[in-house]
């Protein structure tokens, strides 16, 4: 029964809903607001939050569309072994987007 079990503990006051934005949730009604709480949990030092503010930027939800402040978010958070942004940068060197090509680079992320 719910009387057994522990209450759940959030890792922060940071409330979850901003990183569902991708997902298609109700979040994404107000990429504004969700991209406060995102710098929010990213100036904690939340990666994911690092993650998914790096994205907004990139797409330009929410915030102005600013590639230098989405590389230097992915950056952040995949020198720190954040997965996912190491995914999206490596996509960024392979590409040569946001950033000159390089494939050596762009390897060593992926791996």
């Amino acid at each position: 029964s719910s009387a057994e079990r522990p209450a759940r503990r959030r890792g922060s006051a940071i409330h979850p809903r901003p990183f569902l934005l991708r997902r298609g949730a109700r979040a994404a009604e107000n990429y504004a607001e969700a991209a406060v709480l995102l710098r929010r949990a990213a100036d904690q030092g939340n990666l994911r939050a690092q993650c998914q503010l790096g994205i907004c930027y990139r797409d330009g939800n929410g915030v102005p569309q600013d590639n230098r402040e989405a590389a230097r978010l992915f950056r952040r958070a995949a020198d720190n072994g954040h997965a996912g942004s190491q995914c999206e940068l490596g996509y960024c060197y392979a590409l040569g987007k946001m950033m000159p090509q390089d494939d050596d680079e762009a390897a060593r992320l992926f791996r």
